[in-house]
C-alpha cells in the first residue's frame, strides 16, 4: 500500500487541478468575507451606494440600511472566528463539494486513462487502493482546511470584522469536526467513483449527500415514522455544534462501510 500511497501523494501535489480549486476556493472565501465585511458596516454601506450611482439616501433607506448593519454586526459579534469559518464552508457542504470535485477527478483519472489496469495487475488487493486514495484525500483535506483557517482568520483581522476571538479548543473542536466529517465524505465519493466509473453520476451523488440533499429526504421520511435518522448520516454530523463522541462515531463507521463497500464493488466488477 506505501508504493500505491506514495505515487498518489506524488500525483495530488502535481495536479493542477488541486491548486486550481485551491485558489478557487480562497476568491470564494474572499468574497464572502468582503460581503459580510460591508454589510456588518453602516459607513462602508453608504459609500457603496455612492460609488454605485445613487449619491443621496432618503432617510427610511437610510434607517433600515443602518438597522441591517446594526443587526448583521450584532450576530457577527455572537460568532466566534472558529464557529464563523465552519458554519459558512463545512456544515453548510461548502469545503465538502471543493473536495468531492478534486476526489472524483482525481480517482476517475485512473479509470478513464487506463491506468487502473496497471495497478491492479500489481495490487490486487482492491482495498490497499482503496485506502491508498483515502490516505490522499485526508491529506487534501488538511490542506484544505489549514489553509482555509488561516487564510479567513488574516481577512477576518484585515477587515475588522466584529467576531469573538474564541479559545483555543474551540478552534480544535470545530476544526477536527470538520476534518473528519469532510474526510469521511471524501471516502465516500472514492467509493461512489470505483462504484459508478462515472464522473457525472458520482458527482450527482456526491453533491446530494454532501449538500444535505439526501439527509433533508431522510429526515422527511423519519418524521414519518417519528424516527430521527438524520443524526445518523454524515448530514447530520456536519450539522453538530463542535466535534462530540457520537458524530465522531457515525463518521467512523461510515468510512469503514464505504471502505468495505468498494472493496465489494472492484471484486464485483471487471477493471
Amino acid at each position: 500500500m506505501f508504493d500505491l500511497l506514495h505515487m498518489d501523494l506524488r500525483r495530488l501535489v502535481r495536479d493542477r487541478a488541486l491548486y486550481i480549486i485551491l485558489a478557487v476556493f480562497g476568491v470564494i472565501l474572499l468574497f464572502v468575507c468582503v460581503m459580510m465585511a460591508l454589510t456588518s458596516n453602516g459607513d462602508l454601506m453608504e459609500k457603496m451606494y455612492s460609488l454605485g450611482g445613487q449619491v443621496t439616501l432618503t432617510v427610511s433607506e437610510q434607517g433600515e440600511m443602518l438597522r441591517d448593519a446594526a443587526d448583521a454586526q450584532q450576530l457577527l459579534a455572537q460568532t466566534t472566528r472558529a464557529n464563523f469559518f465552519y458554519t459558512v464552508f463545512c456544515s453548510g457542504g461548502g469545503l465538502s463539494v471543493f473536495i468531492v470535485i478534486l476526489s472524483t477527478l482525481f480517482v476517475y483519472e485512473d479509470f478513464s486513462s487506463g491506468f487502473a489496469k496497471n495497478i491492479f495487475s500489481v495490487h490486487r488487493r482492491g482495498v490497499s487502493y482503496l485506502l491508498s486514495k483515502s490516505v490522499a484525500m485526508l491529506c487534501a483535506v488538511t490542506g484544505f482546511l489549514v489553509f482555509g483557517t488561516l487564510f479567513t482568520q488574516l481577512l477576518v483581522t484585515l477587515f475588522r470584522m466584529p467576531l469573538a476571538a474564541g479559545t483555543l479548543s474551540d478552534f480544535a473542536r470545530y476544526f477536527f469536526q470538520a476534518w473528519l466529517t469532510v474526510v469521511a465524505l471524501a471516502v465516500q465519493n472514492v467509493f461512489f467513483v470505483v462504484w459508478t466509473r462515472s464522473i457525472a453520476v458520482s458527482m450527482i451523488l456526491s453533491f446530494c449527500c454532501a449538500g444535505g440533499v439526501f439527509g433533508i429526504v431522510l429526515g422527511s421520511v423519519g418524521k414519518l415514522f417519528r424516527l430521527d435518522l438524520v443524526r445518523f448520516t454524515l448530514a447530520g454530523a456536519c450539522a453538530g455544534d463542535g466535534l462530540n463522541v457520537f458524530s465522531a462515531v457515525v463518521c467512523l463507521c461510515w468510512i469503514g462501510v464505504y471502505l468495505f463497500l468498494g472493496t465489494w464493488a472492484l471484486r464485483r466488477r471487471d477493471i
